[in-house]
């Protein structure tokens, strides 16, 4: 595949004029099952298909919107399929925009076109920012999970330390711009490497401790082949708006057994931080856990 990119560098994506492309796109789509939740509404039109390069610089993407209306509450709804071609194969998804009256927040969820739930989070529409908030799912599906008999076995050691520090929500489950955010509110990337500078295009002044993009490069840490206690522990993948290779989830290695880290601590998201085992079957646990796995030390 190639891929010629237009002249204008000041959109956040680039936009790419070799339309002959998406006929690749839409042969895989075509091929897929594909859930019908949202496409009973509209079928995708490729004609207005639109070809980009996401934020990582490497990763194409196709986008055709579905639906632009109201919601159930009357605000603003933009449904999107989106696709990506990752790591030689290509990956399908629906986004599901639900705004607030006025236009500035909304509530994002990201599905599979097999109708799961991948992702859900707060989407900042002046700066287009997504804030993740929940992961169910990782969209590259490399997870190795135990069955359940392990599960009982290994993973119910599972200990809480610190509580949960949610993002405030009104009744509709979209964030609540006109009262006080949480400003506690913090993840897994700030519990390791620290809050983001005010200059950093994701920060968000209404959760200013939630840190999407951890300068890992310039913290003075340095990328190890094999991990021991102490280490920091980052998983790398796919994440929308991010493109591939994006910083996944961070936490810290508590314990290495034979060469292999058997006890984490992090931050969970919205969840409080907890010590568990990076390879249980539980919420928000296994979906951190991407198989591409990088250790760094000091």
């Amino acid at each position: 595949m190639s891929f010629v990119p237009s002249c204008n560098q000041d959109e956040e994506e680039r936009v790419f004029d070799y339309k002959g492309e998406i006929t690749d796109f839409r042969r895989w789509y075509e091929a897929q099952k594909v859930a019908n939740i949202y496409f009973d509404k509209q079928t995708p039109n490729w004609e207005k298909a639109e070809l980009s390069i996401m934020p990582d610089g490497v990763t194409p993407k196709v986008s055709i919107e579905l639906y632009k209306g109201n919601n159930s509450f009357g605000n603003d709804s933009i449904i999107e399929l989106q696709i990506v071609y990752l790591e030689n194969s290509y990956v399908g998804s629906v986004k599901l925009y639900s705004f607030e009256p006025d236009n500035e927040y909304a509530n994002l969820k990201y599905y599979g076109l097999n109708g799961r739930l991948l992702q859900e989070g707060m989407y900042y529409a002046p700066n287009k920012q997504f804030i993740l908030l929940n992961q169910y799912e990782v969209v590259e599906r490399r997870v190795r999970l135990k069955d359940g008999t392990e599960y009982n076995s290994n993973c119910n050691g599972t200990v809480q330390l610190l509580p949960d520090t949610p993002i405030e929500y009104n009744i509709f489950g979209n964030p609540k711009k006109n009262s006080d955010a949480n400003q506690n509110a913090y993840n897994c990337h700030s519990a390791v490497w620290g809050p983001p500078s005010s200059s950093d295009p994701h920060y968000n002044s209404r959760i200013p401790l939630w840190n999407n993009n951890p300068n890992i490069s310039g913290s003075g840490w340095t990328e190890r082949s094999t991990p021991q206690v102490g280490d920091r522990w980052v998983s790398y993948g796919y994440a929308p708006g991010y493109g591939n290779n994006a910083p996944i989830h961070s936490a810290i290695v508590l314990e290495v057994t034979n060469g292999k880290v058997t006890k984490l601590q992090a931050k969970m998201g919205e969840k409080g931080v907890i010590n568990y085992d990076p390879d249980c079957d539980a919420p928000l646990i296994a979906n951190y856990n991407t198989g591409n796995i990088k250790y760094y030390r000091k």
